[in-house]
């Protein structure tokens, strides 16, 4: 069959390089409390990559296709319907030898060298969804995730930041509808349990006049703001739609500089300026942002599998015994560094 697409792979050595801790909540140190992982209790979950790798349970090298349109190739439901599989690329694949070799022995290496092709097993129609095999391991795994799945308390009031984006055309002119966007002092909806805040997207700033070609704000997409009010506004032809009056801030972050302070008692300290008033603007201007980690493919009863790399493609050198290992490429540190200060200014005063 002729290639639909290449499939340049980056290799991880090791699946375990995808698992992930619970967070540490008894560091001292106030930035190791929102970092650090508690490596005793073993793997709370994996990350969201093993999806998108293939993989075998005899092997523990993983194989992740990078590249255009390659995580949109979804399995087939049935045999009849699969019409693209694999082949190793030899035109893309810059270490063939790796092929006749132990993972052992080249699993370290921070380059890449392998690539796949995705080939198609008969003609296209333009428009036809191109679909593989995943593999009798996964597809077991998957049927059983679903059997075994049961819906979480509330989660029918579960929204996204995706979701409230679509909700906000429907309240607009629907002011009684029973989940609103929350104003100073109101009650919030159950929900926005999973919205972590609520900022206003600048272009209305610059609709309103308030922004200056070359002014700090112009940089931004999004402020932090307050919600006032929300009312009912009639046009002339005596349309009403819901509106809201909105307060813009700057929210920033600073250390303590007091000198009696100890160091492991450290808090950055949040303090908020007013920017100005907005009047009569449409719910458009709100984004949503979601709690980290809040959206249902984060969770611990989330799937996780990896594709099944075919065994056709499975070279004999890959399953041969080995006793030695390889260096490790992971951070042994059970603290997760991301570069900055811990910020703690991220809350709407809405919420």
């Amino acid at each position: 069959g002729e290639t639909i697409a290449p499939m340049p792979l980056i290799h991880l050595a090791k699946k375990s390089m995808l698992d992930m801790y619970l967070p540490l909540r008894n560091a001292t140190d106030p930035f190791e409390r929102e970092t650090a992982r508690n490596m005793t209790l073993g793997p709370h979950h994996q990350q969201l990559m093993l999806n998108y790798c293939f993989g075998r349970d005899d092997l523990d090298i993983l194989l992740c296709p990078y590249g255009v349109a390659n995580g949109l190739v979804n399995h087939a439901p049935t045999p009849q319907q699969v019409n693209a599989k694999l082949r190793w690329s030899s035109q893309h694949t810059t270490r063939p030898e790796w092929l006749t070799m132990s993972p052992l022995d080249w699993s370290s290496s921070s380059s890449v060298g392998l690539a796949l092709d995705l080939v198609a097993t008969r003609d296209l129609a333009a428009g036809e969804e191109v679909l593989m095999d995943y593999g009798t391991a996964w597809e077991l795994a998957w049927n059983k995730h679903v059997e075994e799945f049961t819906p979480l308390l509330d989660s029918q009031h579960y929204m996204t930041e995706y979701d409230w984006d679509d909700h906000i055309a429907v309240l607009e002119t629907n002011p009684d509808h029973e989940i609103q966007v929350p104003v100073l002092g109101e009650k919030r909806h159950t929900t926005l349990a999973t919205i972590d805040d609520i900022e206003c997207r600048n272009v209305f700033r610059e609709w309103w006049g308030l922004s200056s070609p070359g002014s700090d704000g112009d940089a931004k997409t999004t402020w932090p703001c307050k919600i006032l009010s929300r009312y009912l506004l009639s046009d002339k032809e005596g349309n009403s739609r819901v509106v809201y009056d909105v307060e813009i801030v700057e929210r920033f972050a600073h250390q303590n500089d007091d000198e009696e302070v100890e160091e492991e008692e450290i808090q950055p300290i949040c303090e908020e300026a007013f920017e100005e008033v907005l009047l009569g603007v449409p719910g458009g201007i709100f984004k949503f942002l979601d709690e980290p980690y809040s959206r249902d493919h984060a969770q611990p009863w989330a799937f996780r599998h990896s594709m099944q790399l075919p065994d056709a493609l499975v070279p004999p050198a890959w399953t041969t015994p080995r006793n030695n290992t390889p260096p490790s490429r992971t951070n042994t540190s059970s603290s997760a560094t991301d570069n900055g200060v811990v910020n703690s200014c991220s809350k709407d005063s809405n919420l």
